[in-house]
C-alpha cells in the first residue's frame, strides 16, 4: 500500500508518509520541506594519495563513523580468500587525508582535518567524492561476533550493509543507504536521505525533521517502532496487524494536519 499527498495550501510546509506490510511487517516512508539544508562540500585536496590501514580488531565491539563529504562504503567486499579479523580501509587519491583511532572499546573512523568548505544547496557532485571503503572483520561478516555501529553523514553518499547489534545513523545531508540485519535502530534525519533496508529488527526509533526517511523492516516485526517527525505526531507501533492499523492511522493523521484540519 502507498499514499502519496498533493500539494499544499493551507500550511508552508508539508509532511507526506507512504506505509505498506511486507511479509507482515514495515515498509514506511516520510518526508518533510519544513527545511531546506544547504550542504557543506569539503575541501579538495589534489596531492592526497590513496590508503590502505589497517586495525586489528580485537576488542573492537562498536565502531563510529564519520563520513563527511565521501563516497564511503562499508561492508564484508574482500577480494577473494583476502578476508581477516581486522577492519581496513581504503581511500581514493584526492579529498581528505583518514585514519582509524581506537578509543577502548570503540574504533573511529574520521577524516584527519576536519574541513569546512564552501556552501552548496545540492552539495558535490558524487563523481566528484572522494571514495572510501571501510571492511569489517570477517567473524562479523560470518555473523559469529555481534558489532555496534554509530554512522554520521553530513554531504555526500553513505553505503552500508552488513549485520549489527545497535545501529545509530544520523543523516544531516547527503544520502545513505542501510542493507542488512540489526536488532536495535535509531535514525534521525534532520536533512538529506535515508534508505533502509533491514530485516529482525526489534526496536526502532525513527526521527524527521527535514529530507527523508523510507524503506523495509523485513523478518520478524518490531516489538516497538517509535516515529517521530518534527512537523507533528508521534506514535510508538506495535508488530502485525495492529502496526499497520497504528501506520495508516498516522498517515491519516498527518494528512489532516497538512492540510491544515
Amino acid at each position: 500500500m502507498s499514499e502519496t499527498n498533493g500539494p499544499v495550501h493551507k500550511r508552508s510546509n508539508w509532511v507526506a508518509i507512504t506505509t505498506g506490510v511486507i511479509g507482515g511487517v514495515l515498509l514506511l516512508g516520510a518526508a518533510s520541506t519544513a527545511a531546506v539544508a544547504g550542504v557543506f562540500t569539503a575541501h579538495i585536496d589534489p596531492n592526497v594519495v590513496p590508503q590502505l590501514i589497517r586495525e586489528d580488531a580485537a576488542g573492537i565491539e562498536r565502531i563510529d563513523v564519520d563520513s563527511s563529504a565521501a563516497q564511503f562504503v562499508v561492508g564484508c567486499e574482500w577480494p577473494e580468500g583476502k578476508s581477516s579479523e581486522e577492519f581496513m580501509l581504503s581511500t581514493s587519491t584526492g579529498g581528505q587525508e583518514w585514519r582509524m583511532v581506537r578509543h577502548g572499546d570503540t574504533l573511529k573512523v574520521e577524516p584527519v582535518s576536519r574541513w569546512f568548505g564552501g556552501f552548496s544547496v545540492i552539495g558535490p557532485r558524487s563523481d566528484a567524492l572522494q571514495a572510501v571503503t571501510l571492511l569489517l572483520p570477517s567473524s562479523v561478516c560470518e555473523g559469529t561476533s555481534v558489532l555496534d555501529a554509530d554512522l554520521e553523514i553530513s554531504a555526500g553518499d553513505l553505503t552500508v550493509d552488513g549485520t549489527f547489534g545497535v545501529l545509530n545513523l544520523s543523516v544531516g545531508a547527503g544520502q545513505a543507504r542501510i542493507d542488512g540485519a540489526v536488532e536495535a535502530l535509531e535514525v534521525d534525519v534532520s536533512a538529506g536521505e535515508a534508505v533502509l533496508y533491514l530485516s529482525n529488527v526489534q526496536t526502532a526509533d525513527l526521527s524527521v525533521a527535514a529530507g527523508s526517511l523510507r524503506g523495509v523492516l523485513d523478518g520478524t516485526a518490531p516489538s516497538r517502532v517509535d516515529i517521530e517527525v518534527s512537523a507533528g505526531g508521534r506514535r510508538d507501533l506495535a508488530t502485525g496487524r495492529g502496526l499497520f492499523r497504528e501506520i495508516r492511522r498516522c498517515s491519516w493523521w498527518l494528512r489532516k494536519w497538512s492540510q491544515g484540519g
